[in-house]
């Protein structure tokens, strides 16, 4: 039991932290500026706060910049994921464990 409850601490608040935000570099002004991985899809369009220009993110752009960017935030993305369901099946095996190793009510009788 206190292993389930070590290795559950372990995977939940000793994890390493992935930086959500991915570096975007202006075709225009070659400002760098970060926006939310999750955010960033095929497809996202924004503005650059350097020079106000319509960036759009697609993956079949000629900009190595804006494909760049967008494999990063895949690869966020699939980390988040991978972290998200790590942690939902330790939170499922500690739970189990937990439920197994509760003795069992004893009986109105006083017998076991």
């Amino acid at each position: 039991m206190p292993d389930d409850a070590a290795v559950f601490q372990k995977l939940i608040w000793n994890t390493v932290m992935i930086e959500e935000r991915i570096k975007i570099k202006c075709s225009k002004c070659t400002a760098i500026f970060r926006e939310r991985g999750t955010r960033l899809r095929n497809g996202h369009q924004l503005n650059c706060p350097g020079c106000n220009k319509l960036i759009t993110i697609d993956s079949s752009s000629e900009d190595p910049n804006i494909r760049k960017a967008l494999r990063a935030a895949r690869d966020v993305r699939h980390a988040l994921e991978d972290e998200a369901a790590m942690k939902r099946s330790a939170t499922a095996k500690l739970a189990s464990a937990l439920v197994t190793s509760q003795p069992s009510a004893p009986s109105r009788r006083g017998h076991p």
